[in-house]
């Protein structure tokens, strides 16, 4: 209740900001350019881990890479859930049957794939015991080491202790706590370069399932309407015939 997630969607745009202003490498960011820079930039997780409940992993990777004009196949979501400490995942399940833990890794692993700079996330240790706590601060401590940016809200002492960052929010005053510069691994950094749509473009459909069954009901109402008017005015044109014999 101190505002945490108040102030993550202040940068998203959901909360308009009063005063101040936001700034990423040392351009504003404002109505007119937020949308653009949330498309190419961040990617927002929040504390519910909202997935799509009628899609498998596989299709959520698909959906989303289709909005982004990204191709992928089978091995590329492979690569990135292997990233993220999921190799043992069967892609082809639904997502919504996932643990709690293994859902929040998903959708870290299809900002990846996007090739988000910043991700935010919303309370990410709630409702996670001991385990998937280490396997996701895991995850955030080897992709922050290859130049992704995470901007964490919680009250978790496991988490603040590991950040290079800390500010804390207090009567309504963010005060910045302590600094802690960690050495950044020489190790391979993800490529974050990718050309992007200049325009963002939904789709209606989200997979390709959904218009093939429109299509098929389409297709099929049309021959049974056609059937049914054949039959209809095929008895009204006898009928009349006779009466008129």
């Amino acid at each position: 209740g101190s505002g945490k997630t108040s102030l993550l969607k202040c940068t998203l745009g959901e909360v308009k900001v009063q005063t101040g202003s936001i700034y990423y490498n040392n351009q504003e960011i404002d109505e007119n350019n937020r949308d653009e820079f949330l498309f190419n930039y961040v990617s927002y997780i929040d504390q519910f881990r909202s997935c799509f409940t009628n899609m498998t992993i596989k299709e959520h990777f698909i959906f989303y890479s289709r909005i982004h004009n990204i191709l992928i196949n089978k091995t590329i979501i492979q690569k990135y859930l292997d990233i993220v400490n999921l190799s043992h995942i069967d892609m082809n399940k639904s997502a919504s049957k996932l643990s709690v833990g293994e859902r929040k890794r998903v959708l870290i692993a299809i900002a990846l794939m996007l090739k988000k700079q910043i991700i935010l996330l919303d309370e990410p240790t709630a409702s996670l015991d001991e385990n998937n706590i280490e396997l996701l601060l895991k995850t955030i401590r080897d992709l922050s080491s290859q130049g992704i940016s995470f901007i964490i809200s919680t009250h978790n002492d496991k988490i603040v202790e590991f950040s290079d960052t800390v500010y804390e929010i207090e009567n309504c005053n963010l005060n910045k706590l302590n600094i802690k510069e960690q050495e950044r691994s020489s190790g391979d950094v993800i490529d974050m370069h990718i050309n992007k749509p200049k325009n963002i473009m939904y789709f209606r459909f989200k997979n390709f399932r959904l218009i093939v069954l429109l299509i098929s009901i389409c297709i099929f109402g049309g021959v049974a309407i056609s059937f049914v008017s054949h039959t209809i005015s095929s008895s009204i044109v006898y009928r009349l015939s006779a009466s008129q014999n």
